[in-house]
């Protein structure tokens, strides 16, 4: 026995037809295979330029210690080598928890269109929004800056999605033409 036409056309516009979901679900494989990446690689840049410490205030959004802050640790009995550890396992932590989240939806719900479009963002969120491991690889190899913009620019959901998802472009940036 066949399918009947409604629950062809379901199914049809739960992935949008077979040639759509197969590229959906490889585009998916391979954009979360580059932000894992990347991620991965940018853990031991990390760890380096925490280690460092921060000589100046300006350079402690990245995580660093300012000078003030690393006598205050040393005074605790902590090393930088502990601190620096301990910011990179925080880091991972939150990555890999929401790297699950993103793989259990994939495997669970690829053929929807949300659940790959949910998936993805909480990979992306997970590893590009909180931790500073991204930007530490795009400040040390420059030639990553792209691929990690375009990564922290797809996991920071009020501006981009908003207008991704507006037919009209109404929600962009005032003076952001190319999004219109």
């Amino acid at each position: 026995m066949g399918m009947n036409a409604d629950s062809q056309s379901t199914t049809n516009a739960r992935a949008g037809g077979r040639w759509f979901s197969l590229f959906a679900r490889a585009a998916w494989v391979a954009v979360a295979t580059l932000i894992v990446g990347l991620f991965i690689a940018g853990i031991p840049v990390e760890f380096a330029q925490l280690q460092l410490g921060c000589p100046t205030p300006a350079c402690a959004s990245s995580g660093g210690l300012t000078p003030v802050e690393l006598r205050l640790l040393e005074n605790i009995g902590l090393s930088l080598d502990f601190f620096a550890a301990y910011g990179v396992a925080l880091e991972v932590v939150f990555a890999v928890v929401y790297a699950a989240a993103a793989a259990l939806i994939f495997w669970r719900k690829s053929a929807d269109r949300l659940a790959l479009f949910v998936a993805l963002a909480l990979l992306t969120f997970g590893t590009a929004t909180h931790p500073n491991t991204l930007n530490a690889l795009a400040l040390a190899y420059p030639v990553w800056r792209l691929p990690v913009a375009a990564s922290i620019l797809w996991a920071r959901p009020p501006s981009a999605y908003s207008c991704i998802s507006s037919p009209m472009g109404g929600s962009c940036p005032a003076g952001r033409a190319g999004w219109r």
